[in-house]
């Protein structure tokens, strides 16, 4: 089996499965699914410094998501022990568009004032196929250094 790629963004770095395409720039990296004439399962990595919790964090983006999206379905909402001396979240919701249910996973993650948030989202009927991926992505991202590219 082929090793996954490592996408590195200027705080952190993360694992990218075979097949997978990424691309950064400066906190924030892109990574796309191989395309299958649909939908593509994408996942977003970004870094910022935030004062306070992975909790709060979290809150204020499903907030977000409640005033933007209207009728979003809140799915999970949980503790992610990440590790690393970080401290962790995950939620899980769907929403629909015109065109698709939409299924969107987050992983916030929180160390030394640093947050990653971890964005995966694919079409519903699609989380069968990326499910495995999306969580072995957020599972690998680790704090680097500084500038690595």
């Amino acid at each position: 089996m082929k090793q996954a790629d490592v996408i590195t963004t200027d705080s952190v770095c993360m694992q990218v499965p075979p097949g997978w395409e990424a691309s950064r720039e400066g906190t924030e990296a892109l990574v796309l699914a191989p395309p299958t004439g649909g939908f593509r399962a994408n996942l977003t990595l970004r870094t910022r410094p935030f004062e306070g919790t992975a909790g709060r964090a979290a809150t204020q983006e499903i907030a977000g998501v409640l005033a933007a999206l209207g009728c979003p379905q809140v799915l999970s909402w949980n503790l992610w022990p990440y590790g690393q001396g970080a401290e962790g979240r995950w939620i899980e919701y769907t929403y629909e568009t015109s065109e698709a249910v939409l299924h969107v996973q987050q992983w916030f993650h929180l160390r030394d004032g640093l947050l990653t948030t971890c964005t995966a989202t694919c079409r519903t009927s699609q989380l069968p196929a990326y499910d495995n991926d999306f969580s072995a992505m957020a599972g690998s991202i680790e704090v680097t250094d500084g500038n690595r590219g």
